[in-house]
């Protein structure tokens, strides 16, 4: 997802038409059934935006329902490198199928994150990179066991960029059984103060059909 550099006040400015997701109307229609007065854009990507709130929340709204499943299962945990999720919520515009996920707001340094990323990638002379491994290990191509030797041969060499929290969010990941590939600056945060845990902020893959829907948290907009 996209991280915009300024903060637009859905509700009450003006706002780029490049990052909307939904009408204006509707997004003020969603703001007010879950009792905020204000969304403030933070970011926007392919499927979804999301949204400061108060409380230090953010909204997420996305089209991709996978995300929706994923937010589900981790609704109520206490998680130390994936972002923590409060409330999860579904609704129908226009025939087509919408997930509010609500959830722990982490800061973002996309820039140090990506030279993090990119550090490895070239450390590894481009055969594999964070994502990579974190994609197939996630989904069960490679061993903890070829991790493992991965990680301790970067750490040997006096590498400028600490991993192990970065190892521990891939082992948090696998151990709640939640695959997702899709890592980069913008998608990976901080819990906490700035420089404490990392932490995965986005839980997509993509539009999803077969998504099993709680009709309890169905909204209509």
């Amino acid at each position: 997802m996209k991280h915009l550099s300024k903060f637009n006040e859905m509700a009450y400015s003006a706002y780029d038409k490049e990052y909307d997701i939904l009408p204006k109307k509707i997004l003020q229609s969603i703001a007010k059934k879950l009792n905020y007065k204000r969304f403030t854009r933070i970011g926007s990507g392919r499927y979804g935006t999301a949204f400061k709130v108060k409380g230090n929340r953010v909204v997420k709204i996305t089209k991709d329902l996978k995300e929706y499943e994923y937010a589900k299962k981790l609704k109520g945990l206490k998680n130390k490198h994936i972002a923590d999720v409060y409330e999860t919520y579904h609704f129908k515009y226009n025939n087509e199928k919408y997930a509010i996920i609500i959830k722990e707001f982490c800061d973002v340094s996309e820039e140090r994150m990506d030279r993090m990323i990119d550090y490895f990638l070239d450390y590894t002379k481009g055969d594999m990179s964070l994502s990579y491994i974190s994609s197939e290990f996630l989904s069960g191509d490679i061993s903890k066991k070829v991790l493992d030797v991965y990680f301790e041969e970067y750490k040997k060499n006096n590498a400028p960029f600490d991993l192990d929290d970065w190892y521990n969010m891939l082992i948090e990941l696998k151990q709640k059984n939640i695959y997702i590939s899709d890592f980069n600056g913008s998608n990976v945060g901080y819990k906490g103060d700035y420089g404490n845990d990392i932490c995965v902020i986005e839980l997509g893959l993509g539009y999803w059909n077969n998504i099993k829907f709680d009709e309890k948290e169905e909204i209509v907009v």
